[in-house]
């Protein structure tokens, strides 16, 4: 009975010695996991404020942009070609129906946002959503590809006409000279059998014609001058349709080609494993530093393009040369600015890199 009871007061003692350090360590594990949920929702907090933050940029361009081609179509004169108009309109709607679709993105983004901030499941709707998007992106980039298509083909119309015109005008007078030169070898092999009589005769209806001739020449060339003028200036529309419209372009094929690394972050930090949110972390970095150089060879472009601007001719190329001046300054200091935001991205994301380096 003795050894028993001894044996039970050890075996009591055992586990008071050893039951603090158990709880110690439930209680450990316990905060732990607490820190780690709380880090989680951190980071879809910060990916949603950058969600938010860069489709509003890109919002704000796009109004910009609708709000110039606005003032180009409001200052269309009447007696413009009307397909210039048209033109306008069709990439005027196009600016339209992008706005309209990043504003439904931003509020859907917005609302996700939101649910983290009140007592309600934050829910995860907002994963699979670049997926989505990078579809509506190419889509986009199509649509105004059919476009600058149709802009291309309508301005290698115009420049056959250009090039059909001043052939005419290099031509205007030589079919005169050739039939005058005819006449006159005509003229000498009939001298001895008309005689000097009708040589005097024909010479004058020969001066009467010419004086004719020249002044129908002058009224077809002054014509056609006019006429190429006017081809010109519809030439240099579609300079600036076609630059805007690439301009634009490029700008969806950039976007939609950062929704494939944006939606691996958003399916990784959503999951339990810090490798996976450490290399979507390294392939979002590695597309933003891609976009960063893409950009810069699209800065060299625009300066390469606005030094070749020659701002001279009628009121209608200089007002074109001076929409196409405003578009590459325009575009100077967007792409400036999304550069300067892409290294703020990238400190960003390196910063979330050092805290699970931390972690592991």
């Amino acid at each position: 009975m003795r050894v028993f009871t001894v044996i039970l007061f050890l075996f009591t003692m055992i586990i008071l010695s050893v039951s603090p350090v158990v709880h110690g360590k439930a209680l450990k594990t316990g905060t732990d996991t607490s820190d780690l949920r709380e880090l989680e929702i951190g980071r879809h907090k910060r990916f949603l404020n950058r969600a938010i933050d860069e489709i509003d940029m890109s919002l704000l361009y796009i109004k910009e942009d609708i709000r110039g081609l606005d003032k180009q179509i409001d200052a269309i004169e009447l007696f413009e070609p009307v397909h210039r108009e048209w033109e306008l309109r069709d990439l005027d709607d196009w600016h339209r129906n992008y706005a309209d679709w990043l504003s439904g993105k931003s509020a859907e983004f917005e609302k996700d946002l939101e649910r983290y901030y009140t007592h309600d499941e934050p829910g995860t709707v907002w994963v699979d959503r670049y997926a989505e998007m990078q579809e509506l992106y190419e889509e986009l980039s199509r649509q105004l590809g059919l476009i600058l298509k149709s802009a291309v083909k309508r301005r290698g119309m115009f420049e056959e006409l250009l090039l059909r015109k001043k052939s005419l005008l290099e031509r205007i007078g030589w079919e005169e000279d050739d039939e005058e030169i005819r006449d006159g070898r005509g003229e000498k092999r009939k001298v001895g059998d008309r005689g000097k009589e009708k040589k005097g005769k024909k010479e004058k209806k020969k001066k009467k014609r010419s004086k004719k001739n020249k002044r129908d020449d002058a009224v077809r060339r002054a014509q056609l001058e006019n006429e190429i003028r006017s081809l010109g200036d519809i030439l240099n529309h579609y300079a600036v349709l076609i630059e805007k419209g690439k301009g634009m372009q490029g700008w969806v094929a950039m976007k939609a080609s950062d929704c494939g690394p944006l939606n691996d972050v958003a399916q990784a930090i959503t999951g339990s494993r810090l490798s996976s949110v450490e290399r979507s972390y390294e392939r979002i970095i590695r597309a933003y530093e891609r976009d960063i150089a893409t950009i810069r060879r699209k800065l060299e472009a625009i300066d390469r393009k606005r030094s070749r601007i020659t701002p001279v001719g009628t009121l209608r190329t200089l007002d074109r040369m001076d929409e196409l001046s405003a578009h590459y300054e325009q575009m100077r200091s967007r792409y400036e600015h999304h550069v300067a935001w892409l290294k703020v991205q990238i400190g960003a994301y390196r910063a979330e890199l050092t805290e699970i380096w931390s972690l592991k």
